[in-house]
């Protein structure tokens, strides 16, 4: 019989979530939704290195790799990963210029620079002068719902893919095996005055005479101060690729239908102002899933209450047990428990690490 093992890795204050799709005929389908940890290993019991070489242990490819945004906490992991095994095809979200060089100064005032730089490698390679087919395998970018947002430079909207990326704003990607299917959505809002202004006043500091490299190492405080100015301590995630993993109708029997189907929230943000929680759910149906991840490793900014209600569900938080946000928020937890649901904290001990696994007619 075959069946589908979902293991939330416990890697501390990031995000390592895999699926494995094993076949009768001793096949299988991989998916891996990021890969990384602002944790240190050393505060870890089994580090993420350790968690990626027992993982990629046997396997001869991954199918899906999902890259939810690139924040260093979430892709610290992704050089060793793409090392040990090779993967056939990345889905990242697309981004117009503003955004990614927020996200490269972002991860310079809130990392370490060893973190910094390896993200920024990879958010080269994907998206501006790089060579991504030989790590990444096919590419595919998800666009935003409304295909009328989408303009290419010429038409006066700067919007970047990697050169030969297949572009994809269609339903659920379910050509790739006749069990599972995903549903990528692309929370972007490409109108955000914040992205726009800061990356103004970015140039403005560089006064075109340096890379953004040379910015961060050489003005790094000035970075910052204009950083503070324009976001004001306001929520600033930008983005997130959301996946919704659920098996193809009929496939899971019932009681675990329902828990079957998993929403992967990355760092979702609930109170964005172009209203990505009614449009997330005009292309699925939040009541049918079973399984959250809880988005943003239970920051409150990012949650509503609305996230908690429904039938039961089961809710990970994935968190270091002594982060320096105070990760996950008090009132997301009450949320979560007053909404008649049980939160799951994965941490960086071994022993929280969850995993599920479904039996397949």
């Amino acid at each position: 019989m075959a069946k589908m093992i979902r293991t939330f890795h416990p890697v501390g204050q990031g995000a390592f979530y895999t699926e494995v799709l094993k076949g009768d005929d001793g096949g299988s389908f991989v998916v891996v939704y990021d890969c990384g940890t602002e944790t240190a290993s050393k505060d870890m019991v089994v580090s993420l290195e350790q968690q990626i070489d027992s993982f990629v242990s046997g396997l001869s490819q991954i199918d899906i790799l999902f890259i939810s945004h690139f924040h260093a906490d979430h892709i610290s992991g992704l050089d060793r990963l793409l090392e040990k095994v090779k993967v056939l095809r990345t889905v990242i979200p697309m981004l117009d210029v503003p955004t990614i060089t927020v996200t490269r100064i972002q991860n310079f005032i809130r990392y370490n620079q060893e973190s910094a730089l390896a993200a920024d490698g990879i958010i080269r390679d994907l998206y501006l002068d790089g060579d991504s087919t030989e790590r990444f395998g096919e590419v595919v970018a998800v666009a935003t719902e409304y295909e009328d947002e989408y303009r290419d430079e010429n038409d006066g909207r700067e919007t970047l893919i990697t050169k030969g990326a297949r572009r994809f704003s269609g339903r659920a990607l379910s050509s790739y095996n006749e069990i599972w299917e995903y549903v990528p959505f692309n929370s972007i809002n490409r109108g955000d005055k914040r992205v726009r202004d800061l990356h103004k006043k970015l140039k403005v500091l560089a006064a075109g005479r340096m890379n953004l490299n040379d910015l961060v190492k050489d003005r790094l405080a000035d970075v910052k101060k204009v950083y503070r100015e324009v976001m004001n301590n306001a929520n600033d995630n930008f983005y997130t690729l959301v996946v919704v993993s659920r098996p193809k109708k009929g496939v899971v029997l019932s009681p675990c239908t329902r828990l079957a189907h998993c929403v992967y929230f990355g760092d979702f943000d609930y109170r964005q102002k172009n209203e990505p929680w009614k449009r997330f759910n005009q292309k699925v149906n939040y009541a049918e899933i079973g399984t959250v991840q809880v988005p943003h490793h239970g920051a409150k900014g990012n949650w509503h209450h609305e996230m908690g209600v429904g039938d039961s569900r089961h809710y990970i938080v994935s968190v270091g047990s002594s982060n320096r946000y105070h990760h996950p928020n008090y009132w997301v937890l009450r949320d979560i428990w007053f909404g008649g649901h049980r939160p799951f904290v994965v941490c960086e001990s071994y022993i929280t690490g969850m995993r599920y696994e479904f039996r397949i007619k």
